[in-house]
């Protein structure tokens, strides 16, 4: 799940409704139906989350649970659809498991996946699709470069900051 979210920049709503024939690991994207405004978008999924998600599928996903949700992706031990508050939790828990002092949840995980593609070099306008904004100004608002990819692209490319050859 925390692969998923980090990977895609999905909206915790989306994760909740993501469905098993979403999922074209072929071309390495996502269809996120009736995402935010009811607007439907395709985003790109690396290759190590489609891993983990086919692990899951394959190995986790509980299919033995009698009557299990036919289509959905991730399920309760029960079968049933995710609620807010279960994803929630999974991703607190994952996050303090692993010894990370920082929130664990779920929009922390679409905030850092815009914030890795910016410090990447991805235009705003790229993260701006992928994230499933109208407005660009909504997405300077949910990424934040950080300081220490500010300085570096201060230091190679401000004039007075250029080493000489």
């Amino acid at each position: 799940m925390l692969e998923v979210l980090f990977s895609s920049g999905l909206r915790k709503s989306e994760l909740m409704r993501l469905q098993l024939l979403d999922i074209d690991a072929g071309w390495g994207v996502l269809f996120v139906r009736q995402g935010k405004g009811r607007k439907d978008r395709v985003v790109p999924i690396g290759d190590r989350a489609l891993h983990w998600l086919g692990r899951y599928i394959e190995n986790g996903h509980p299919e033995h649970c009698p009557d299990p949700d036919p289509g959905r992706v991730f399920l309760s031990r029960l079968g049933k659809p995710l609620s807010a508050s279960m994803v929630h939790v999974r991703c607190r828990h994952w996050v303090e498991a692993a010894g990370v002092e920082k929130r664990g949840n779920p929009h922390a995980w679409r905030h850092a996946s815009a914030t890795a593609l910016l410090d990447g070099g991805a235009r705003l306008r790229h993260v701006q699709a992928f994230l499933g904004h109208e407005h660009v100004r909504t997405t300077g608002l949910y990424t934040e470069v950080s300081a220490t990819k500010l300085r570096e692209v201060h230091r190679a490319t401000h004039p007075f900051e250029k080493k000489a050859p």
